[in-house]
């Protein structure tokens, strides 16, 4: 109920704001590389990513990422059951507010916002085979750089998802794709 109600309120917000301000409009796709804390490992994802200018330098920008996780680095591999596959899924939807630096050519950005995540796994021992599906709400810190002022514009950028509790460990995710600005 307590996430509903904060994703209401937030999709609220960005609906009065997006009736009163003529929006930049931008969408484009990115390649992550993603480390949890403690983790020996990072794994890749692909991801889209659609914003709006909320004002001349503050962006609304959701972003949506879908992890290809080595899922045998996080259990012992003598353990896993044989005849099934590890079926892991993990993926991950944020929404960012983000204020760009006016400059011209190389423009910084940093932002906060929050991310939702989302882990699944099926049959993974042989002792003792389980299920588990996990969502957690992350809030997210970052900073990043855009290259150009052209309508496509490649970008780099780094951020930090904290979760609270121990069912997911906070993640360290380089980004780097490119946005098409209309």
């Amino acid at each position: 109920m307590k996430y509903k109600l904060t994703w209401s309120i937030a999709l609220l917000a960005v609906l009065l704001f997006a009736g009163t301000v003529p929006a930049e409009t931008e969408f484009g796709g990115n390649i992550n590389w993603n480390q949890f804390h403690n983790a020996n490992q990072g794994d890749l994802a692909v991801g889209a990513r659609a914003g709006f200018s909320l004002s001349p330098n503050v962006s609304a920008v959701t972003s949506f990422d879908y992890y290809f996780v080595d899922a045998q680095s996080i259990f012992n591999n003598r353990n896993f059951n044989s005849d099934s596959s590890l079926d892991l899924k993990f993926w991950e939807l944020n929404e960012n507010l983000i204020y760009t630096f006016p400059t011209s050519g190389v423009r910084p950005y940093f932002g906060s916002g929050v991310g939702w995540a989302r882990r699944t796994f099926n049959d993974v021992l042989d002792t003792n085979p389980f299920n588990d599906d996990r969502n957690k709400l992350g809030f997210n810190v970052l900073g990043g750089v855009r290259f150009g002022s052209s309508a496509w514009q490649p970008f780099t950028e780094v951020r930090g998802t904290f979760y609270r509790g121990n069912s997911f460990r906070d993640r360290f995710i380089w980004t780097g794709g490119v946005i098409f600005v209309h």
